[in-house]
């Protein structure tokens, strides 16, 4: 055991020795030398325990059993969520010094984190390490927690939904387990979703608790806690963009309020009769998992929404959310969401702001007469949509938008002619 660790050893130092490093005594770079062998390698006395809380190498030819498995704080990485299940108790993280110095992170897919792992990215010793990390100011560090799942009721009108889980915060190295009692920030977690940005120079402890329990619920919370020296990873926004253009017994006509260019925009759409996602409607993670419909969320979409660009009323391109599928006379809430940001990345671990983005809920009812439709997308009338008198027997949607525009454009040209003609007849 001993020789595989010196042989370990040797083949560090050649490897440093071969990059221009010095490693003799006396050379200035020595200790910090040490320092990086202890980050690669960790800490080793001379019965071979390793340092709580250090990387732990797996040594060629080192059986698991023999070495042994140290637990740890799990470490949070820029911009990558960790992601834990949890039913009771509290689950403490880690968003170390060392990751405040980046202040940004590649675009590229990284490693995934598992409920229980870690979600810092391979070591980089030519990036990170003690001979190149420069001397960090402090640093916004924007944190976010998304609750994805929470316990489901027992009964069929449970009051209210579960307790949000808590979420608390330590820069003191004295206080590596905040709780209720001591902590340095306490971040309220409303329907699903908490965010703080705070100055940091320090290792960051952040304790996810569990609430007491009701009753009511039973089962575990599912989350993802994130720390971004960039932007916030998830954000919510206390406006609802998204407006209901008009609807019919089995769909509905959803535009957003500002202009945009682009199909960027997804949508969640929710019956307000089912109290699932009561709890979860500022939690991108929650939407996904429990909005029951999704469309244009990337491959998250229900095939229930047609979306596009149109002009209503204006010179204006707003985009367009055909939610099909629906119920009549039923409430329903509408949910805009950014499906990426605003910049083209996508969503996903390791993109700036790539947790999502949403917008508070908007609510809108489908009608309850089965005689008319919504028409839209006309080719003669352009920025008109709304609902029309229909025969669903007779015509399809398709069917029924053609016959109305072919209408108008006929009228229209009648009275052109007819108004040059006048126009003629006035001046010679």
């Amino acid at each position: 055991m001993v020789a595989d660790f010196a042989a370990a050893e040797s083949a560090y130092i050649r490897m440093m020795t071969s990059a221009g490093y010095s490693v003799t005594q006396e050379d200035h770079n020595h200790h910090r030398l040490l320092e990086l062998q202890s980050e690669v390698y960790g800490t080793v006395d001379h019965d071979l325990e390793f340092e709580e809380g250090r990387y732990e190498s797996d040594f060629f030819g080192a059986d698991r059993s023999i070495i042994g498995r140290v637990d740890r704080t799990p470490t949070l990485a820029n911009n990558y969520p960790g992601k834990d299940n949890i039913e009771s108790g509290k689950k403490v993280w880690i968003y170390p010094k060392k990751a405040l110095i980046s202040r940004s992170s590649p675009v590229s897919a990284g490693p995934s984190s598992s409920a229980e792992g870690d979600s810092t990215p391979p070591f980089d010793d030519h990036k990170d390490s003690p001979l190149h990390t420069r001397q960090a100011g402090p640093a916004l560090l924007h944190i976010t927690l998304n609750i994805c799942d929470q316990p489901l009721p027992k009964t069929a009108n449970p009051n209210g939904a579960p307790a949000p889980l808590q979420l608390y915060i330590s820069t003191d190295s004295d206080n590596k387990s905040p709780d209720n009692d001591k902590n340095n920030y306490e971040v309220p977690i409303t329907y699903g979703y908490g965010a703080i940005s705070i100055n940091v120079t320090s290792d960051v402890y952040l304790s996810v608790v569990v609430p007491e329990k009701s009753k009511q619920f039973e089962g575990k919370y599912s989350y993802e806690l994130t720390g971004s020296t960039d932007n916030p990873y998830t954000t919510y926004v206390d406006d609802a963009t998204m407006v209901l253009v008009d609807s019919d017994n089995g769909a509905a006509l959803l535009s957003s309020e500002d202009a945009t260019d682009t199909s960027m925009y997804g949508v969640f759409v929710h019956p307000q009769d089912d109290r699932t996602i009561l709890g979860l409607s500022r939690s991108f993670c929650g939407l996904s998992n429990w909005a029951r419909i999704k469309g244009n969320i990337n491959d998250l979409s229900t095939g229930d929404v047609d979306t596009g660009l149109m002009l209503l009323g204006g010179s204006e391109t707003k985009q367009q959310f055909y939610v099909k599928n629906l119920n009549g006379s039923s409430a329903y809430y509408g949910i805009m969401a950014l499906n990426g940001t605003s910049t083209g990345s996508k969503l996903g671990a390791g993109n700036v702001g790539g947790g999502g983005k949403l917008w508070k809920p908007m609510n809108f009812t489908t009608k309850g007469s089965g005689n008319c439709a919504v028409i839209y997308n006309l080719t003669f009338c352009s920025d008109v949509a709304y609902a029309v008198p229909s025969n669903n027997t007779k015509y399809n949607q398709t069917e029924l938008s053609n016959l109305y525009d072919n209408d108008a454009k006929d009228k229209y040209q009648n009275f052109s002619k007819s108004l040059n003609l006048a126009l003629r007849c006035h001046y010679p």
